[in-house]
């Protein structure tokens, strides 16, 4: 017979699912890289291209590259990284798997267009803000934004493909009611 602590956290996972086990890991994970870096503050930017020229990416999930910006106590920007999204060619569950690589990533706010329900859970239950930037802002202008204020809230997607909203009949239709 195994633990009682086991069986509760084989419950847990059953009942509640991956996003809620992914949740509690990221709670955990989190407090030791912001000690490391210091005071400062880490923002990735979902990107096309990536770099600080690059204009902000308005899918999350979806997006192809990241720029990462760390920036000192006093708002400078003191490192600039450009990483691929091990999200972006995932056929399902690419928020999630996104978001989990930005909890990895460290990252105290994630700038996007906009976020799907499942990667928005997934971000604010590990403490990360989430906030949107317009398309024709560039990342070095969405940083500088949020550092003086004029960023602050989200934007908050359908997510997902989905099921198709009734438009088609299907076949089990052709006789109608």
């Amino acid at each position: 017979m195994s633990p009682p602590c086991v069986v509760s956290y084989w419950t847990l996972f059953k009942h509640f699912g991956t996003i809620l086990c992914n949740t509690f890991y990221a709670r955990f994970k989190l407090g030791i890289p912001k000690k490391i870096r210091g005071s400062g503050m880490r923002l990735i930017v979902a990107t096309v291209r990536g770099g600080l020229d690059d204009y902000v990416n308005q899918s999350f999930g979806r997006t192809p590259t990241f720029t990462i910006v760390d920036v000192d106590e006093n708002g400078n920007i003191v490192n600039v990284q450009v990483v691929e999204n091990p999200g972006y060619s995932q056929p399902r569950g690419a928020g999630v798997t996104t978001a989990q690589f930005c909890i990895d990533q460290g990252a105290d706010v994630v700038i996007s267009g906009q976020f799907g329900p499942n990667s928005s859970g997934v971000l604010q239950a590990a403490g990360i803000r989430l906030v949107s930037a317009p398309p024709t802002m560039t990342v070095r202008e969405a940083v500088e934004a949020y550092l003086r204020g004029e960023l602050t809230q989200a934007i908050m997607g359908q997510g997902g493909m989905g099921r198709g909203r009734g438009r088609g009949r299907g076949r089990w239709m052709r006789g109608g009611w």
